[in-house]
C-alpha cells in the first residue's frame, strides 16, 4: 500500500491573504501510485501526477480555508492525508446570500435574523447600535448578537430584539471584527408591520360577515312581505268596492 507523507510550507497551518501555499506530498508503493491532490469542503481536483511525489503552490485568498487531502492510490490500495489551513483575513459578507437590510417586525414582538459572513479568526467583536446613539445594544437585556461558526470560514452573526417599542422601529449598524483589516459594518433598518391575522380572527371575521349578510336578507324579507301584504290588502280594499257599485247599479 502507498505511504503518502503530506506537508506544507508553514507549522501549524495559517497564512495571510496573498501568501503562496506550497503542497508536498509524496508516496512510494509498488506498483508506483498515483498521487491527487484535492480541497475536501468541494472535491475539487487541484492536482493529478502519475509519478510518486507531487508538488502544487497556491496563492491565498480568504476562501481557501479549509481542509486538503493528498491522495495515494495504486491497485493494492489508496492512502489519504489530510491538512487544514487557514487563512487570516477581515470578515465580509457573502457575496451570493446578501441579506435584505429591511427587517419586517411587528411592535410588541420580536425581530429576529440573520447575517451569513466568513473570514478568519472568528469574530471577536459584536457592536450593535441604533443610528444617531453610541450605546452598545448587544449587551442589553433585549437584544442579543450572536455568532456561530459554520464550515470554516463561514458563519452566521444572528441578531434578534425583543418585546419591540415603536422607538425601535429605526436603522441600526451591526459591527464585526476579527482584528484583521478593517471591521464589517452592516446596516439594517427595523420596519413595523401589522401582526396577521390568526385563523381564529379570520373564522371570527367570516362569521361576523355571514351574519351581516343574513341580517341583510332578513331585513329586505320582511319588507318584501310588508309590500305584499299592503298590496293584497289594497287590491281586495278595491274588490269590494268594485261590488258595493255594481249592487247599487242592480238595485
Amino acid at each position: 500500500a502507498p505511504d503518502v507523507t503530506f506537508t506544507a510550507n508553514s507549522a501549524d497551518g495559517t497564512f495571510s491573504k496573498g501568501d503562496n501555499l506550497e503542497f508536498k506530498c509524496s508516496a512510494q508503493g509498488n506498483p508506483d501510485p498515483t498521487m491527487t491532490l484535492t480541497r475536501k469542503e468541494t472535491d475539487e481536483e487541484l492536482r493529478t501526477v502519475q509519478t510518486g511525489e507531487l508538488t502544487h503552490t497556491l496563492s491565498l485568498d480568504c476562501l481557501d480555508t479549509g481542509v486538503y487531502v493528498c491522495c495515494g492510490q495504486n491497485s493494492q490500495k489508496t492512502t489519504r492525508e489530510e491538512i487544514s489551513i487557514s487563512v487570516r483575513c477581515p470578515q465580509k459578507l457573502i457575496p451570493t446570500l446578501d441579506p435584505d437590510p429591511q427587517v419586517n417586525a411587528v411592535i410588541g414582538k420580536s425581530a429576529e435574523f440573520g447575517v451569513e459572513i466568513y473570514g478568519y479568526p472568528e469574530p471577536s467583536s459584536l457592536f450593535l447600535q441604533a443610528v444617531n446613539d453610541a450605546t452598545d445594544l448587544s449587551s442589553s437585556s433585549r437584544h442579543t448578537v450572536v455568532y456561530t461558526a459554520g464550515l470554516a470560514p463561514f458563519g452566521t452573526v444572528n441578531v434578534t430584539i425583543s418585546d419591540l417599542f415603536a422607538s425601535d422601529f429605526t436603522n441600526y449598524t451591526l459591527t464585526v471584527d476579527n482584528g484583521e483589516g478593517q471591521p464589517l459594518v452592516y446596516s439594517f433598518y427595523l420596519n413595523e408591520v401589522n401582526a396577521p391575522q390568526s385563523p381564529n380572527e379570520n373564522q371570527d371575521s367570516e362569521g361576523e360577515s355571514l351574519n351581516t349578510v343574513a341580517v341583510v336578507i332578513g331585513v329586505v324579507a320582511m319588507v318584501v312581505i310588508a309590500c305584499f301584504v299592503i298590496f293584497v290588502a289594497i287590491l281586495l280594499k278595491k274588490n269590494r268596492k268594485l261590488r258595493e257599485n255594481n249592487c247599487e247599479d242592480i238595485i
